[in-house]
């Protein structure tokens, strides 16, 4: 077995691990020799872009500082369509399991602020910006509107002009040189007693730190966690950002809207509901933002 000849030992234990919208296998393994290891691996014939994912992934956790905190890369294999990665394994669980509460909010943001500092600037020059990564994954509401599709909100469908204004902005205002993890929330974070870990890097991207915490915001509040906005106050944004965040909460809510109403990919089940919950959320802060007056400058 390729991994009991990474490490130098047979595998005796393996605890497959749940969670997360990849449709691969994921494994904490335990070795003859008392050492432990995490894998995960996907076949390209089940999902193709999983596999990719991993792929980019296995190219930005190599790269990583030592001081950051994310597990170590131990090593990879891609091979007759398998992609796999090896990391030291994290003694921790996800949080917001089976709700986020305050204090894990509290503990994941000053991880996160750590991360943040240790990534800026960027340590990896080849990673794209959240503008060249994200520019046909953003513009949801421009689509929905140039599409008349119905929009599943009443006060969105009658701003909607309005909002797909502010989405235009998104891309200048979350410029920034940060290494970002691009795709936050309770299943790629893993609480222990030292911290927080931040785990699977594929969507990894350059741009402004707070874009992490505004983008994982919906899914905190969607599980029971404090709201989008003491989230942001409490990572620290700086209130001279306000019209800048307010344009990504727009591409954030458009594309959660947009993506909700596709079909689940194939091997990926729950995704889309999970999108739905998260749109609701956003939709709403979006809105709370837009009555409170901020306008484009």
């Amino acid at each position: 077995m390729w991994v009991e000849n990474l490490l130098g030992s047979e595998v005796v234990a393996s605890a497959t691990q749940h969670g997360g919208f990849s449709p691969g296998v994921a494994s904490r393994l335990r070795f003859a020799h008392g050492g432990r290891a995490f894998v995960k691996a996907v076949s390209a014939d089940v999902n193709i872009q999983s596999a990719a994912l991993h792929r980019r992934e296995r190219s930005v956790s190599s790269a990583m500082p030592r001081r950051a905190p994310v597990p170590e890369l131990l090593g990879a294999l891609d091979n007759d369509g398998w992609v796999a990665l090896v990391y030291t394994d994290v003694e921790g669980r996800h949080p917001g399991e089976p709700v986020w509460t305050r204090d894990e909010a509290v503990t994941m943001l000053r991880g996160l602020r750590q991360l943040h500092q240790v990534l800026t600037p960027a340590p990896l020059s080849d990673v794209p910006s959240l503008g060249e990564q994200r520019t046909e994954i953003f513009g949801g509401w421009a689509r929905l509107a140039a599409l008349q599709v119905e929009v599943p909100d009443v006060w969105c469908a009658r701003n909607l002009a309005r909002i797909v204004e502010w989405e235009s902005y998104w891309t200048e205002a979350a410029t920034g040189d940060t290494l970002l993890h691009g795709d936050l929330r309770s299943d790629n974070m893993l609480l222990t007693s030292g911290g927080m870990q931040f785990v699977d890097w594929a969507w990894a991207c350059r741009g402004a730190a707070w874009f992490d915490v505004a983008a994982m915001a919906p899914s905190i509040a969607a599980r029971g966690g404090p709201p989008p906005e003491w989230l942001m106050e409490t990572y620290g944004v700086d209130a001279a950002d306000a019209d800048a965040v307010t344009a990504v909460v727009a591409a954030v809510a458009g594309y959660f809207t947009e993506q909700a109403g596709r079909p689940d990919p194939p091997g990926i089940h729950g995704l889309r509901r999970f999108q739905a919950q998260q749109g609701s959320v956003a939709r709403a802060w979006l809105q709370a933002r837009l009555e409170r007056g901020t306008d484009l400058s």
